[in-house]
């Protein structure tokens, strides 16, 4: 697995596709979410192109500082803090990130202006295109779409290949994320409590 270095000489992982642990784990996070009542509303597409940075040059260094400011914002709303992400790459110019969100209905419109303002404060120039959140309705599908970058396996396990976009490019550093809440200690945890009460 090859890498590069960043401006500060951190090592980047390379990554061509979404291997099938990554994919299950990212579907069991869903779906953990969804059982718990928290499954994810708002579909988030973030597209540095359209707001470059000299200040973050580095894509996933200005994509943790956009994540910090969504988590902060779900917090001090007392939202549980819900969030998957996926990293593309397809074209080579800019890479891009999807994150799916649980946002409640209410707060909705909010998130949609805030979403907005963390990129644009953290940007040279700001085009209305590089932040897009819409409602997500069907769950599963929006899942199955984020999996397209995946390898063989993950496009025929997930059915993603009517998608029609085997590759989406090369990613350095981590290609697939999702919260601590959803994450696979949460998940064990959560099991291991079930197990525990089915006992008593």
């Amino acid at each position: 697995m090859l890498s590069r270095r960043t401006p500060d000489g951190r090592r980047r992982a390379r990554h061509h596709s979404i291997t099938i642990a990554q994919a299950r784990d990212f579907e069991e996070a869903a779906r953990f979410a969804a059982l718990r009542g928290h499954g994810p509303t708002a579909f988030v597409t973030l597209n540095w192109a359209h707001a470059p940075s000299r200040r973050l040059p580095d894509s996933i260094d200005r994509l943790g500082a956009v994540r910090e400011c969504m988590q902060k914002w779900l917090y001090r709303r007392r939202v549980p803090v819900v969030w998957l992400e996926v990293r593309e790459h397809p074209r080579g110019d800019c890479d891009h990130a999807h994150w799916l969100v649980y946002v409640p209905r209410d707060h909705f419109s909010a998130f949609e202006l805030a979403a907005a303002r963390w990129v644009r404060q953290h940007a040279d120039s700001f085009a209305s295109s590089a932040v897009k959140v819409e409602p997500i309705y069907d769950l599963w599908g929006v899942v199955r779409y984020l999996l397209k970058g995946g390898d063989q396996e993950v496009r025929e396990r997930f059915n993603c290949s009517r998608f029609r976009k085997p590759s989406q490019g090369v990613v350095y550093g981590p290609r697939i994320r999702v919260s601590h809440s959803i994450g696979k200690s949460a998940r064990q945890a959560a099991a291991a409590g079930g197990a525990k009460a089915l006992a008593a």
